[in-house]
């Protein structure tokens, strides 16, 4: 795993988030949004969903709209047929 990256999240009433630290923009769209950080998913749901900001040099981006939930999903890593068998 690559080294960690300091991040912070933070949400203005409930209709602007603003995060850093991220390390790539999985999707965007009106009502769900999935960004990396230090190899987590974040999932935003929401309305209208904009992108207001995003810097690629910072890791920073900003969202607008009507945020609903937020959301960590670890990324799962591939095993291999003997590893999944001899658990």
């Amino acid at each position: 795993m690559p080294e960690a990256i300091h991040s912070a999240i933070l949400l203005e009433d409930k209709s602007r988030l603003k995060i850093t630290g991220v390390q790539n923009v999985i999707s965007i769209t009106e009502t769900e949004a999935g960004v990396s950080i230090n190899g987590e998913i974040l999932c935003i749901k929401g309305s209208d969903l904009k992108a207001e900001k995003l810097s690629v040099e910072t890791g920073e981006l900003v969202l607008i709209g009507n945020i609903l939930s937020l959301k960590f999903e670890t990324k799962k890593e591939k095993q291999g047929l003997f590893k999944r068998i001899f658990k």
